[in-house]
């Protein structure tokens, strides 16, 4: 990115979503239950270090659950950095509904955000924003990635570019995949939303 003069610092976000569990398969509620990747989402995380082994990355920082760290690793790795977990990037609390199927806790309470005790968009988004907030201010260099979770990922996304859906939910995050956030004088812009290696987008 061609980025004004005045932009000092981070400029550029690599924002990407863990590997696949089994409960994603199962569509299951993550939350803070702490998920092995599986066979396929270990591939993903691989993928994704192939992917962002030349960019020139200055931090690699993740959710410290571990299929987010797990996730990470093989992109810390190829750019010879550690992962750094935060604990702001966590994935959404869904309380007593986490590992419970997401059926049905909607078919129960109409939706997640009306079941009782889960996070809600609004905690979930002043928390994530936060963290970032923070690791744009802090972080020195030009580009970093940041692996978190579907729920964190969107409330971010929604917050810094609310064009993109009316509704959270509705903002795509495959596992496994990447976006590209950029940052001038009037703010961040979403250049690249939900990409996967292979798909011929690439950082």
């Amino acid at each position: 990115m061609n980025a004004d003069a005045e932009i000092n610092g981070v400029a550029t976000v690599y924002l990407m979503r863990h590997g696949r569990t089994a409960h994603n398969v199962s569509d299951r509620l993550r939350g803070r239950s702490d998920l092995e990747l599986d066979d396929a989402g270990r591939a993903q995380a691989e993928a994704l270090g192939a992917l962002f082994a030349e960019v020139n990355l200055s931090r690699v920082l993740a959710s410290p659950l571990k299929r987010a760290v797990h996730t990470a690793e093989p992109v810390a790795r190829a750019v010879g950095l550690r992962v750094e977990p935060v604990e702001g990037l966590n994935d959404r609390d869904y309380g007593e509904w986490t590992g419970v199927e997401r059926s049905e806790v909607i078919d129960r309470y109409g939706s997640i955000e009306s079941a009782p005790g889960v996070e809600s968009w609004e905690a979930l988004s002043a928390r994530v924003t936060q963290a970032f907030d923070d690791l744009v201010a802090e972080s020195v260099g030009a580009t970093i990635a940041i692996v978190g979770h579907d729920a964190s990922n969107r409330a971010l996304l929604a917050t810094l570019a609310p064009d993109l859906a009316s509704n959270p939910e509705d903002i795509p995050q495959s596992t496994g995949c990447w976006n590209c956030l950029q940052r001038d004088t009037g703010g961040w812009t979403v250049t690249v939303l939900d990409a996967t290696p292979g798909d011929g987008r690439y950082p």
